[in-house]
């Protein structure tokens, strides 16, 4: 995973914190596959100005509140966000399969 990030966004993270991982089973066209969400490390300005983005997979960032990067997620994504924000205080990571906690 450290690893994954330093390719592609080129930051050495020190620190991740496992969050949720959730089964997509297979739909239109689409294979299964797992999903997975991790906290990260508070970023420094000096980290955030070295970030390099991917020039084929990514064309900029944006650093948001949890509450508007919820308004910016397909839903998908911004149930899985939801579900990981309930238990994010509790120290707990989360299991879901389809949307559905399990």
């Amino acid at each position: 995973m450290f690893r994954e990030i330093k390719e592609e966004i080129g930051l050495d993270v020190l620190d991740l914190k496992f969050l949720c991982v959730e089964y997509k089973s297979a739909k239109e066209g689409k294979d299964e596959n797992l999903q997975f969400i991790f906290q990260g490390e508070i970023l420094s300005s000096s980290q955030i100005k070295r970030m390099k983005l991917p020039a084929k997979e990514l064309n900029e960032y944006k650093f948001v509140k949890p509450e508007e990067a919820l308004l910016m997620l397909n839903e998908n994504l911004k149930n899985r966000l939801e579900k990981c924000l309930k238990y994010i205080d509790k120290n707990k990571a989360i299991y879901l399969e389809n949307g559905k906690e399990v």
